[in-house]
């Protein structure tokens, strides 16, 4: 495989990432590693990623917005640092929708 298509897949297998790795992945780490060993540690980042977010009691919704997970109550965290909770109608109306949506999509 021409060295320029090979560079161009690898580049392509750090899309799968998680971000913070993307983040780190430079030229000189790409040449150390095959094809094939940059899609299996895609892998287990991704199924490493799935796995401790599963175990999070929090889920993110912005900055300042997080579910618990086990009782669905919203928290806002106030710039004062004062917590309050928030409704499912003030997500809803506010910039955390689509992330809020996704997420009471995959809990069903």
């Amino acid at each position: 495989m021409r060295k320029e298509k090979l560079l161009e897949k690898k580049q392509d297998a750090i899309e799968n990432m998680v971000w913070y790795a993307k983040m780190i992945m430079t030229d000189d780490d790409l040449k150390k590693f095959s094809l094939s060993q940059l899609e299996t540690i895609c892998r287990i980042m991704q199924a490493a990623e799935e796995n401790r977010e599963s175990r999070s009691p929090f889920y993110s919704l912005s900055a300042c917005e997080v579910i618990q997970k086990e009782s669905g109550k919203i928290a806002y965290f106030e710039n004062s640092g004062e917590i309050r909770e928030e409704s499912e109608e003030e997500i809803l109306v506010g910039a955390s929708r689509p992330i809020y949506e996704e997420y009471k999509r995959k809990r069903g």
